[in-house]
């Protein structure tokens, strides 16, 4: 099965990490072919060149201009300079890249010690087996989607931004979309559930016909509910990690395994809603969190 994760703007830098390669830092860069969805690549490679292009304009205009396009604050121009060297920079696997409150949570590396967040206490845990992280994949503007295990740069891209008169949307409709149905078609039928915990922004650039999604809310004591929206990474991560490391499921049975694990692992009641999302007629699952 295929759990679909958002990206995050929060990343590490692999040449700042002590293991990627050599004594200085240097590690592999980017290698296109080595990319899971390899039908994707042209896109890719498209968007790559005019993202580079964009950012290696080294005058005080052509800077500020490239973080106009790409949204930044002039304090974060090293994420425009880190655009610039996109094929010749250190490049590392896509869950060490990826930071912040959803991998954090997911902890594929493991988590020492018990962390207490929004009153939930999560275990100490190892690392996730590769049996586990080669279930899961990440939505990108850049990318499209990846293998959690593929080995990309530092890199800043949001699903929003428009590159030469072109949306993100525009790039990634409909190839998006076909790669991720090609996985599925081509996938035993008992194993080819997708799970789609993008959120919209990135939902929107590939959406899949029939994944089940995940929606997380609050719920009090009249029975009043709430949609989560600070901690709703937070509590993907902590689905994501149970998810991968689940009995293999179809998509006709997906919405019922994904229900099951959040009740027995996390003790969270759900409610199934079949066919319930936009677009792509897919099952909603919602996790309710008791205020």
């Amino acid at each position: 099965m295929l759990i679909i994760l958002p990206p995050s703007e929060s990343q590490s830098h692999p040449a700042d990490t002590a293991d990627r390669g050599s004594s200085h830092g240097d590690g592999p860069t980017l290698d296109w072919d080595t990319l899971r969805f390899p039908s994707l690549n042209p896109t890719r490679q498209e968007i790559a060149q005019e993202l580079i292009a964009l950012c290696s304009v080294e005058t005080d205009e052509g800077r500020a201009h490239a973080r106009e396009i790409l949204g930044l604050s002039e304090r974060l121009d090293s994420e425009r300079a880190s655009n610039a060297q996109l094929l010749t920079s250190p490049a590392a696997p896509a869950l060490t890249i990826y930071t912040g409150v959803l991998y954090d949570a997911l902890a594929p590396s493991g988590r020492g010690e018990p962390i207490t967040k929004a009153g939930h206490i999560c275990p100490a845990v190892g690392p996730l087996p590769s049996s586990a992280t080669r279930r899961l994949a990440i939505g990108s503007a850049l990318f499209g989607v990846i293998s959690a295990d593929d080995v990309i740069p530092h890199h800043r891209l949001s699903g929003t931004v428009t590159l030469n008169d072109s949306t993100m949307r525009a790039r990634w409709k409909p190839a998006l979309t076909h790669a991720l149905v090609e996985w599925c078609d081509s996938t035993d039928a008992q194993s080819n559930a997708i799970f789609d915990f993008r959120s919209g922004t990135y939902r929107n650039l590939g959406p899949v016909p029939g994944a089940t999604e995940i929606r997380v809310e609050t719920i009090d004591s009249s029975g009043k509910r709430k949609v989560v929206s600070h901690f709703n990474k937070f509590y993907k991560g902590l689905v994501a990690r149970h998810l991968a490391e689940a009995s293999e499921c179809n998509q006709e049975d997906a919405a019922e395994l994904l229900s099951s694990v959040i009740d027995k692992e996390l003790g969270f009641a759900t409610e199934i809603q079949a066919g319930a999302v936009k677009g792509t007629k897919g099952d909603l699952v919602t996790m309710l969190i008791p205020q």
